[in-house]
Order: C-alpha cells, then structure tokens, then sequence
C-alpha cells in the first residue's frame, strides 16, 4: 500500500546486468499490488542487452530529457530528484549520472551497497559523482560521507 500522491516516474536503461533486481522487484511488485506494478518490465530475465541493442547512457538520457520536457521541466537548468539502481562505475549509470548538473540523486542500490541522501546539493553531488566515475572500480562505499545531507548514508549490503 502506498501512502502518498500520485507521482510520474520513468524507467529507463534496465539491462540484463540488473536482471535479478527487475525480476525480483517485479516479483515483489505483482505480489504485494504496488503502484509500479511493472514498471521493471523493460530489465529482468527478459530485459535488453543494452550493448548489443546499442542503448547508451545518452540515448536513456535523451528519454529522460523528453519525458521531463513533456512535464515542463528543462533537465539542464532545473533540478530533479532521481532513485538509481547502479553505481558510478557503470557504464550507462555512470554516464547517464554525469549528463546534467541539475540531478538530486537521493538514493541508489546496486549488489554491494546501499546510498541514501535525502536532500542532495547537486553541484557538489555531481562533483562527487564525476571523482567516483574518475576511479577505477569504485563503490558508494566511497563517496564522501561529509557530503550526504543528514539523515543519509551509504551503507554495505547485508
């Protein structure tokens, strides 16, 4: 049961490196009857090999950019709040994480930690994400916890 108002939301650039997230929060989502419903259709088992099909960072980036216009609201020069799955070191989150200085990224997940930050800066956030990008294999273990609003962390998966 969801407790808050509608929302819009997108999707975009699931690939079969996140299949077992998608499958299981398809899973969870049939289950329990949540809004999203299947909102992970586009990853899982039967998702993109988004190489293959040549989806990139820019491509997911040019959809969001669209579906935002379509709301009224220009990604470049306004901020927005976004959920990931991934980590800097991605290849198409990474990027796509890198394309606007004006994303507020208050949480992201991938199958070794957890990152929160409920209330982001997005210049100084984006900078921290273009040092993570920089280095090689990095985590959200290593982003600097000084910079994550209170009430946030990055913590490692159980």
């Amino acid at each position: 049961m969801r407790h808050d108002p509608d929302d819009t939301y997108l999707v975009v650039a699931a690939d079969k490196g996140t299949a077992t997230f998608s499958d299981i929060a398809n899973e969870i989502s049939v289950r329990r009857g949540f809004w999203l419903a299947d909102a992970f259709a586009s990853g899982g088992s039967a998702g993109y090999d988004h190489k293959k099909m040549g989806i990139t960072a820019r491509g997911a980036w040019e959809s969001v950019k669209r579906h935002f216009r379509d709301l009224g609201v220009d990604t470049q020069t306004e901020d927005f709040t976004t959920v990931g799955v991934g980590d800097m070191s991605g290849d198409v989150f990474g990027n796509g994480m890198l394309l606007s200085r004006h994303i507020k990224l208050v949480a992201a997940f991938d199958h070794r930690h957890i990152f929160i930050d409920p209330t982001p800066d997005p210049e100084r956030s984006y900078v921290e994400r273009q040092r993570l990008f920089d280095m090689p294999r990095s985590s959200w273990s290593d982003y600097d916890a000084k910079l994550i609003s209170e009430g946030g962390e990055s913590s490692r998966v159980p």
